[in-house]
């Protein structure tokens, strides 16, 4: 069992924002957003808006994605991506920042999901730092 949040909030100026959005991912890329779950309405980060805490189980063949991105007085975008494979603890997470996803912790091969999820929401992205293996001549 996962926790997972889905929220939409802005405050009162709305020059701040933050947005979370669970997903699923399937081994052959296929992205659907967590509908199903015991959904638990809690206090959203702003004022205006909503939030709920979503309890998901791991669906077999797939991975679970949580997308973070938070907005800022400058409206310059912020967030990171985190991968669930079968545990409550992360196994794979990557920050979003000027334009840029980098690997923070994690095993490279779950990179993927995070390029399959930005392709789907359609973030704007100038560089991939995930960790790919380079290859070696031998």
């Amino acid at each position: 069992m996962v926790i997972m949040y889905d929220e939409k909030s802005e405050s009162r100026t709305k020059k701040h924002a933050v947005r979370k959005i669970p997903f699923i991912v399937t081994k052959e890329g296929k992205v659907e957003v967590v509908r199903s779950g015991k959904r638990i309405e809690v206090k959203p980060t702003y004022v205006k808006g909503y939030a709920y805490r979503i309890n998901v189980k791991q669906p077999e063949k797939a991975v679970l994605v949580q997308v973070n991105m938070v907005k800022c007085l400058r409206g310059k975008v912020k967030g990171e991506i985190l991968v669930y494979d079968g545990n409550e603890t992360p196994v794979f997470r990557a920050v979003y920042r000027k334009l840029k996803i980098r690997r923070v912790f994690g095993d490279p091969k779950y990179g993927e999901y995070v390029k399959i999820i930005c392709r789907y929401l359609k973030i704007p992205v100038k560089k991939y730092n995930l960790g790919e293996e380079k290859r070696v001549r031998i």
